[in-house]
């Protein structure tokens, strides 16, 4: 449920970048908790979940739209090629 390939899979991308969103807060959080230099890198994993969840969460939904569009229009091009061979048998 919640996956359409037009679309990619909504479910998975808000659930994606939502793991992204809470690192962004919670890395630094944790990190300036235990001491300075430790927040900073904290700042640094939070940012990079971020951009990883993100990115690779809209590459996964534009090539899961590519493949069913894809998918359509290859279908489209068979059943023109089944009419044109029809066409040709009958006449």
């Amino acid at each position: 449920m919640g996956s359409l390939d037009i679309v990619g899979n909504p479910v998975d991308l808000f659930k994606n970048i939502s793991a992204g969103v809470v690192d962004m807060y919670q890395k630094p959080k944790e990190g300036f908790g235990k001491e300075f230099s430790e927040g900073g890198r904290g700042i640094i994993k939070g940012t990079k979940s971020l951009f990883k969840n993100v990115i690779s969460e809209t590459f996964n939904s534009i090539s899961k739209a590519t493949c069913a569009l894809a998918s359509g229009l290859s279908n489209i091009s068979l059943v023109r090629f089944i009419m044109k061979i029809k066409v040709n048998l009958e006449g």
